[in-house]
């Protein structure tokens, strides 16, 4: 803080800064130590520290589009230090705030979220200047002020946005324009991450009529496996799927899904075969030399 004291004849210095990092801890019984003797005119909060206390349990109550300490709304995680919070809203913006309790966000949010530094958001808007459908995915960069990740232009809108690693879409294209079959699209293996002012790429020359997040997600998980009396960890994938919506069909996906695991498993078992079979020629050979 900064301390503006009063100004008097015999005083040289009418302002000085104290830090309360300085001030030992002591019982809540205790009277405190005296900041100053002389007659103070304002007292500034200079600089915010890192919360010492343990960490705190957010929610956002979306009623009020605000911060709240009790469980009331959607659990955003715990929260201590310089932890962050990612908002994104429905004009192509994402904003990282801090979890002050008296903090206050738009009407218009789509996503809000505890920030990770690893987050990768994908996104899919429409460009009003082009006519068509961009995707892109890009890194969230620090910044104090809200940062515009799609175009300018007034008709421009942000149409699907997600920080999960392999989302899935669903392209409806319009029939009457043309006759083709629904597509699905694995938006981590359709356009690689690129920088937050990168346009992206155009999800698709023919006219679509309707976009669908089916989101399968494929998370590592370790699996602990005894062998010879040690304990070995390897990744394991799982896929689950998340935010399906109403009425699709999800008899391809799910086939797709499958296949996807089937070839995962088969691969992870090959390359341990392969490991196994090293090893044993490693011994072999080994036991060679030993006999001359």
């Amino acid at each position: 803080i900064t301390i503006k004291l009063r100004p008097r004849p015999s005083l040289n210095k009418l302002k000085f800064e104290f830090n309360f990092a300085d001030l030992a801890v002591k019982g809540r019984d205790a009277q405190g130590n005296t900041l100053t003797k002389n007659l103070i005119s304002k007292i500034d909060l200079k600089e915010l520290g890192a919360s010492t206390l343990a960490a705190r349990k957010i929610w956002f109550d979306d009623v009020i589009h605000r911060l709240s300490a009790v469980e009331r709304g959607t659990y955003l995680g715990e929260f201590s230090g310089d932890d962050k919070i990612l908002t994104i809203s429905q004009k192509g913006t994402y904003r990282l705030t801090d979890y002050n309790l008296s903090n206050h966000y738009d009407d218009d949010l789509v996503m809000i979220k505890k920030y990770k530094t690893t987050n990768i958001v994908s996104a899919i808007y429409f460009d009003g200047e082009k006519k068509q459908f961009n995707m892109k995915r890009f890194a969230v960069e620090a910044s104090p002020n809200p940062v515009k990740f799609i175009t300018e232009h007034p008709e421009s809108y942000l149409e699907i946005s997600t920080l999960l690693k392999n989302p899935l879409i669903k392209i409806e294209f319009d029939k009457r324009s043309n006759e083709r079959d629904d597509e699905v699209v694995y938006l981590a293996e359709a356009i690689a991450v690129k920088g937050v002012s990168a346009m992206g790429n155009r999800l698709s020359p023919y006219k679509i009529k309707n976009i669908e997040l089916l989101s399968p997600v494929e998370e590592e998980v370790e699996e602990v496996i005894e062998t010879n009396d040690q304990k070995i960890i390897e990744d394991s994938p799982i896929i689950e799927l998340e935010n399906v919506g109403n009425g699709g069909d999800l008899s391809n996906l799910k086939l797709e899904v499958e296949i996807k695991a089937t070839k995962q498993f088969d691969t992870a078992n090959q390359t341990k075969d392969k490991k196994k079979r090293s090893t044993k020629k490693s011994n072999e050979d080994d036991v060679q030399t030993t006999l001359f």
